[in-house]
Order: structure tokens, then sequence, then C-alpha cells
């Protein structure tokens, strides 16, 4: 049963008296809405991690996301919720790039991104190298997916047959060299003890003769011994190709594994450092914005969940929906709200930001500067200047932000309409230069493969051994086009960079 506990309202010092699994609640005095994390955000996490260690994974990521409901940046809750999804009870459980390997990598990758939009700078470090670790894990499930195939194809009656045949030739070759040596030692050493024995004269035949004989003798067993091993070369093939292809394999997953666990130790050494957390707007930031003669400017302010018109309350210094029953602090709209989001994207906050651009947008929903913002956020850029041929960014993410381009344009003033042509040319070009890269690594990983399973399966169907020897010289065709396609690609992208920031250059988000 939960225990009642009594706390102070911090706006008119009431009594408020609530139960601890509430998640909000409201003063009966002066009707301020309060949430319980808070008052109750360290027992809560505690509760959260606590859950963590005792396997309850789903437990734990419902409390950490109520967390991060009120406190969005905060790096406990946003690791608990990625330890939730690689079901760890701790760091330690990441060690073993296997462990992680068993968990959804989808869900996974997902809460890392999230984590990592979220934590600011520099915490967001510490998410990329989880995210860095996860890549490597996918990378190495894919390896070990292709060995298995390897493996199986090498334990075809075919191949176990040819090592054993092989085994059995090296076995018999290796008794013959025994005999030969010998056979060799006897007969060299009858004919010196011959020639020991005879007459000066016929001493010196007897000895040249003796050296003639060994030398054919030997001259024999090398020719029968590499015709041997040319005759047995397929039979050596098949019984060495199989093992060959998983060495190499052996070899990618080894140096993966390398790299994740340097990963890890950055992990470990990752030193997180605190923030300063914009939980709600506090007294002193409400009170210092000046609404006189706002209803007098005709301005209007959309409610974002139902789009009807929001309501000035003065008292309670809030805009509220009397449709859907929404309420919004005047903050969020007045006292320099532009300048707010972009503190928020200079530390990394970009969820924060996002968010203040949003409410940007419901006071004037053609804002240039929101419509921008927005974009930028969800690139994890501060500005059009950030882009570059170097960032690393998802399918998924490149076609959200395809979207908020189509968005903004739609929304926009008929003067701000060609620059948002201009960022879709941006994004068009970083698109075409990222699928590029992605192509590059994943034909060079083919490439990989082909070589360790091209001779096994040329082996196993000796018919399709010049369809290999083409799929190779494709494979490798492809990957020159690819790499030879990157300097155009990237000159495409600053060129379509340097065209928006000469078309509003004024803009402090363009450049």
């Amino acid at each position: 049963m939960a225990v009642l506990k009594s706390y102070t309202c911090s706006k008119c010092a009431g009594v408020l008296v609530f139960d601890s699994d509430q998640e909000f609640f409201d003063c009966p005095f002066c009707g301020t809405r309060f949430n319980a994390v808070d008052f109750h955000g360290e027992e809560i996490i505690s509760q959260a991690q606590a859950c963590l260690e005792q396997k309850e994974f789903s437990t734990a990521q419902t409390k950490f996301k109520a967390i991060l409901a009120d406190r969005p940046h905060n790096f406990t809750a946003l690791q608990g919720l990625v330890f939730s999804a690689a079901k760890a009870s701790s760091v330690n459980d990441l060690q073993d790039p296997g462990f992680m390997g068993k968990c959804n990598m989808t869900a996974l990758k997902n809460e890392i991104e999230f984590a990592q939009n979220n934590a600011g700078q520099p915490n967001a470090g510490y998410f990329d190298i989880l995210s860095d670790m996860a890549d490597l894990v996918s990378d190495m499930k894919k390896y070990e997916k292709e060995k298995a195939e390897i493996t199986s194809v090498r334990n075809k009656p075919k191949f176990t047959v040819a090592e054993m045949e092989y085994k059995a030739y090296s076995q018999g070759r290796s008794n013959a060299i025994i005999y030969y040596i010998l056979f060799g030692a006897f007969l060299a050493g009858s004919l010196l003890l011959t020639a020991v024995s005879s007459e000066p004269g016929t001493r010196i035949a007897g000895v040249i003769m003796s050296l003639i004989v060994i030398g054919i003798g030997a001259a024999y067993v090398i020719w029968s011994f590499k015709k041997d091993d040319k005759d047995h070369e397929p039979l050596r093939n098949m019984a060495e190709i199989g093992n060959t292809g998983a060495r190499t394999m052996d070899s990618k997953i080894s140096g993966l594994e390398m790299h994740y666990k340097r990963k890890f130790s950055s992990l470990k050494a990752f030193e997180p450092q605190e923030t300063d957390e914009e939980i709600a707007p506090t007294e002193a930031q409400t009170t210092s914005v000046d609404l006189t003669g706002y209803e007098d400017t005709g301005k209007k302010i959309t409610c974002a969940k139902c789009g009807a018109q929001l309501a000035l309350d003065k008292g309670k210094r809030v805009f509220e929906c009397s449709s859907c029953g929404v309420a919004y602090g005047v903050s969020l709209f007045f006292g320099m709200p532009l300048e707010k989001a972009m503190s928020s994207m200079n530390t990394g906050f970009y969820t924060e930001a996002e968010d203040r651009f949003s409410h940007m947008l419901m006071a004037d929903p053609s804002d240039f500067e929101a419509l921008l913002g927005r974009i930028l956020c969800m690139g994890r850029w501060t500005k059009i200047s950030d882009i570059n041929p170097a960032d690393e960014i998802t399918p998924i993410r490149v076609k959200q932000i395809q979207k908020r381009v189509t968005e903004a344009k739609e929304s926009a003033a008929e003067e701000d309409k060609q620059y948002f042509d201009y960022v879709r040319m941006i994004i068009f070009a970083l698109d075409r230069l990222l699928v590029n890269k992605h192509k590059q690594k994943i034909t060079t990983n083919e490439l990989d493969i082909f070589e360790a399973k091209r001779d096994l399966y040329a082996a196993a169907e000796p018919d399709l051994k010049e369809y290999y020897r083409n799929g190779r010289r494709k494979i490798q065709m492809d990957l020159q086009s690819y790499t030879e396609a990157e300097p155009g690609l990237k000159k495409d992208l600053e060129k379509a960079v340097a065209r928006a920031i000469e078309y509003r250059s004024d803009s402090a988000l363009t450049k």
C-alpha cells in the first residue's frame, strides 16, 4: 500500500497531500500542477536501477521514461533506458559483445539515438561510443552468419571424404619419405663399403658410381613427390579451402572484437558531467515577461494539439486551450525564445531546442528561423554551415529531415520558399553521398566474404569456377565506381551548402 506524504506548495505555501503512486497532482488552493517526479525523482531513479539489477527491464524502462518526461536530459535515466533495451543490469554486462548481440539491435539503436539527441554536450559522447559498439556487434553477427554458411558447406560429405583422403595421402607420403631415407642410406653404405674394399682405381670409380646412384635416386624421389602433390592438389584444395574461409571470417571477427574492447574501455572511463536541466520555467523567468498590451497586438497562438486558439490567463501566466485543456507557460512564446532554442542547440539539447521552435510556430506558423531550426535539430546541426561530407546519418533520419523540409516550404512565407528549395538540394546531395558511402561499405564486406567462400564453392561445384571469377570482377568494379564517385558527390554537397549560405547569410542559423 502506498504511503501518504505531505508537501508544501512552492507557489502559495498551501499543504499538498497526495499518494506517492500518482504521476501528478494539483494544489487545491492555487491550482498549480506539480509532477510526482518533482518530489520523487531520486526515489524513482533508485527504484528503476533496482529493477535493472533484478532484470525487470520492462518495469525499469517505464520508470526511466517517467523521469525523462520531466527531465529529458537526465544522464542516469538516459543510460538506464539504453541498458533496459540491451537487457543489461550494468555497464559490465556489455563487456562481452556476444551479450549485446542477443538483444533486439533495432530497438537498442533507437534508444541510443534518442539518448544521443537528449544527453547534450559532452554527455552525448557516451552514447556515441555505445552507438559504435552496437554497429560493431551488427558487423560481427553478419560475419558469424557467413562463417556458419561456410562451415555448413564445408561439412558436406564431399569435403569430409576429401579431407580424410588427403590425410591418408599425407600420412603415406611421410612413411614413404622415411622408407626412401633408410633405403638410400643402406644403398649408399653398401656402395661405399664396396668401394673402400677395392683397389685404389676401382675405389674412385665406386665412389663416383655411388654418388651418381644416390643423385638419381634423390631426383626420382623429388620428381615423384612433386607429381603426387600435383595429382593430389584438387584433393588438398578441397581439404583446406573450407578451413581457409572460416579462418578469414575468424580474423574479421577477431579484429572487430578487439575494436569493441577498446570502445568498451572508453565507455568505462567516460565521466558524465552534470548539466543544468530546465525542468520548468521558474517564477523569476515567468514574471520577467511583460504581457502588457498583448491582446491589442492581434497575435494569435494556436494549440499544437487540437488547432484551437489559446487564451491568455494573466493571473496564472499561462495560455490555455478551452478545447482540449492544454496549458502553456508564457515564457515558451515570449522572452527571447529563439535565443533559448539556439542555446539549447549549441549545448547539444536538440530535443529541447526542437520543442522551443515548435512553440514559436504555434505563435507564427511561417516563422523562418523556427522552420529552419526544426530541420537542423533533426539532423543534429546548429546551423546550415555545419553540414559537411563527414556527417554520418541513418537513412531513416534523412527521410525525417526531408519530410521537415517539405513541411517548412509549405508553411514558409512566399519570400522564404526559395531558400527551402536550396535546403532540399543540400539534403538531396547529402543523401546521395551517404548512400554511396553505405554502398562502399556493403561492397567491401561482400568482397571480403566472397574471397572467403569463392574457392570453397568452386571446389564444391567445379562448373561454377568461371561464375565466381566473374562475380569477383563485378564486385571489384562496383567498389571502384563507388570510390571514384565520392569526390564528386562531396563537391556537390559543398556547393549546395555554399549556395544556401549565400542566399541567407543574414540568418544566425545559416552561417
